[in-house]
Formats: C-alpha cells, sequence, structure tokens
C-alpha cells in the first residue's frame, strides 16, 4: 500500500512538471508571436504612410496642372492649401508654393504631409510648368 501511494505521487509530480513546462513553453511562443505582429503593424504604417503621400502628391500636381494657367499669374511664394479632406488620410496636407515665375512657365513645389499616430511622413516635389 505504501508502495502504490509513492507511485501515485510520483506520478502526480511528473504531471505536474510537465504543465508547468507546456505553460512556459507556451508563454514562450507568444512572447515570440506577439513581436512579430507588433513588426507587421509597424510596417503596415509605414507602407500606408507612404501610399498616402505618393496620392497626395499625385492630387497636388493633378491640380497643378489644371490651374496652370492660374499658377503661372502669381506672385513668387504665393502659396495654395488644398483641401484634401475627402480623399479620407487623418492629419494630410498638400501645399502647392509658387517658387519662380518665367515667361515659359512657373517652377511650384509640392509639399505633402501625413500623419499616424507619432509618425509623421513629409515629402516635397519640386517641378516646372509650362505655361
Amino acid at each position: 500500500m505504501v508502495e502504490g501511494a509513492m507511485k501515485q505521487k510520483r506520478q502526480n509530480g511528473f504531471v505536474l512538471i510537465v504543465v508547468v513546462v507546456l505553460i512556459y513553453l507556451f508563454g514562450v511562443m507568444l512572447f515570440v508571436l506577439a513581436g512579430g505582429a507588433r513588426t507587421m503593424v509597424s510596417e503596415s504604417i509605414t507602407v500606408t504612410l507612404e501610399a498616402n503621400n505618393t496620392n497626395l502628391l499625385a492630387s497636388g500636381l493633378a491640380w497643378a496642372e489644371g490651374n496652370k494657367e492660374k499658377l503661372c499669374k502669381q506672385k513668387e511664394g504665393s502659396t495654395f492649401q488644398l483641401n484634401v479632406d475627402d480623399l479620407g488620410i487623418r492629419g494630410a496636407s498638400c501645399i502647392i508654393t509658387v517658387d519662380e515665375v518665367k515667361d515659359d512657365g512657373a517652377d511650384i513645389t509640392i509639399a505633402v504631409s501625413c500623419t499616424k499616430g507619432r509618425r509623421k511622413f513629409e515629402r516635397s516635389r519640386r517641378l516646372r510648368l509650362a505655361g
């Protein structure tokens, strides 16, 4: 009877050790997966911000092409802030600045920025509009 009780205690101890080791391994696995998920979220935010900046630049360029005559008649240093609310990008701005006006056109700069959380992406592009 004493041998049976000892054998049962050993089996219970072994099962307890196996359960503790499995819980530890499960915790390590969750830690690794959480780190990977964090990296994926960060990368997706970066890609989203880059795509938003590209869309803002394209919108600014389209507006500038459509308003070429107006831009070529402006004074140097004139700025136009485009309403980009319809694009659905939070914290976005698109500013077109007339840098230099010549007889055959104007040099402009399109400056765009957008934010998400603590991250802010800014980009500018200088181009020549033939008038």
